[in-house]
Formats: C-alpha cells, structure tokens, sequence
C-alpha cells in the first residue's frame, strides 16, 4: 500500500466518521426542537386557558363589586331616611312632650305657691 492510498483511506474514515457525529447532532437537535415546540404549544394553552380563566373571575369581581356598590347607596338611603324620621319624631312628638312637661312642672309650681300663701 502506498502513501496516497493509506491518506485516501485515513480521509474516508475520517469522512465517515465526521458524517456520523453530524448525523447524530442533526437527530439529538431535530430531538431538542421537538420538545421546544411542544413545551411552546403546551405554554400557549396553558396561556389561553389562564386568559379565559383570569377573564371570569374578572367579570365575577366587577359584578361583585357592582353589587356592593348597590348596597352602599342602599345603606346611604337607608340612613338618610332614618335621619328624616327621626327629625319628624324629634319635631312631632318630643317638643310637644317637653312642652307638656315643662307645662305640667309650671303648673305644680304654680299650685304649690298658691297653696303655701
């Protein structure tokens, strides 16, 4: 065997050699990128799914909301009319009792200075 024979061998091999580490880079990549796209498209979903999930809750929040504000204004009615029907029953009832009273004491006073001269 000559010189030039053994070279053309020893390059074949080595040919052959870098052919199956690339092939076998190649495959371990396309492997690699497989499961990127997957975990990708698994994280779409899942994205999709928080957004319609995130969506609801939202919309339940502001009806919740909504509703306590309601109840806010009805409390303040509420309030406001108790206010009102107290200064009617302050104004209807007590003054006049007071009155009454106040009438009543001047009365007693009044018998008793009688009385007593």
């Amino acid at each position: 065997m000559e010189a030039w024979e053994l070279a053309s061998v020893i390059v074949s091999l080595t040919a052959i050699f870098l052919v199956a580490v690339l092939v076998y880079v190649l495959t371990k990549l396309h492997s690699t990128i497989a499961q990127v796209e997957s975990l990708i498209k698994k994280t779409n979903e899942d994205a999709i799914e928080t957004k319609s999930v995130l969506s609801v809750k939202t919309k339940e929040i502001e009806n919740e909301i909504q509703r306590v504000n309601q109840l806010v204004d009805q409390a303040e009615q509420i309030t406001n009319r108790a206010d009102t029907h107290s200064r009617l029953v302050y104004g209807s009832f007590t003054r006049p009792v007071l009155m009454m009273s106040s009438l009543i004491k001047g009365t007693i006073r009044a018998a008793k200075l009688l009385i007593n001269k």
